[in-house]
Order: structure tokens, then sequence, then C-alpha cells
């Protein structure tokens, strides 16, 4: 298989992956992140975050990304997340909160629940941020 078949059959797996998980309830989507059921192409996360809200889903992703699943799974979460939360700009990467291996990802992810927990409503935040 070339690497031009190999992109054209991982780009088909995505789009089916992430039209099934579009038409998903959105309590199905949540269950299957605190399950750990996440599919192989990593679309889950951009279908959670096209209909979630902050402070719906905030702290699981933040459970997400102090967790051991691949790097994969916890970049496309922190991208998720820094949408929700505003913050998709430059000066927030996703590596930033995901790539262990390069960056201070838990002093990262400290700072991180701060800005998220002043964006969102008095009240909302089911527990104190990591």
């Amino acid at each position: 298989m070339t690497y031009a078949e190999f992109q054209e059959r991982w780009e088909a797996g995505a789009k089916a992956e992430l039209a099934r998980y579009d038409a998903m309830p959105f309590a199905e989507l949540l269950s299957r992140i605190q399950d750990r059921r996440l599919g192989d192409y990593y679309t889950i996360w951009s279908a959670m975050a096209k209909r979630a809200s902050l402070a719906e889903t905030a702290w699981l992703l933040f459970e997400v990304l102090e967790s051991d699943l691949d790097y994969f799974h916890r970049y496309h979460c922190a991208d998720a997340l820094l949408m929700l939360a505003g913050l998709d700009d430059p000066s927030h990467d996703a590596a930033h909160y995901s790539a262990r291996e390069v960056y201070d990802v838990a002093e990262n992810l400290q700072r991180l629940s701060h800005l998220v927990a002043e964006r969102m409503e008095p009240g909302t935040r089911p527990q104190d941020p990591p």
C-alpha cells in the first residue's frame, strides 16, 4: 500500500467515524469518553466539541489529559478543550497540554485549569479544578 492509499483509507475511515459520532446522542458521546471507548481516528473529540459546553465537559477532558491514553487522543482532547474555552489561538498549542516528553504538561494543565475555571459561569464547576 502506498502512502497515498493509506491516507485515502484513513480519511475515509475518519469521515465515517465522525458521521457516526455526529449522529449519536450527546450523552452517548460523553459515556464513550468516560468509558474510554474512543474509536480509531480521534474524531470523537471534534464531535464532542461541536456540541458540548465548557461546563459540561471541562473536567472530564482534564481527566483524559492527565490519563495514560496515547498522545494522539490527549492531543485531540486538548485541542477540543482549548476550542471550548475560547483559547484556540497561537498562544495555546494542544501539544503543550499533551506532549509529556517535550513539555511540563502537569504545570501547563494547572495553569490551563485556572484559565478554564475563569471562563465558566459561577456554580457550574462540579469540583475544584485539578
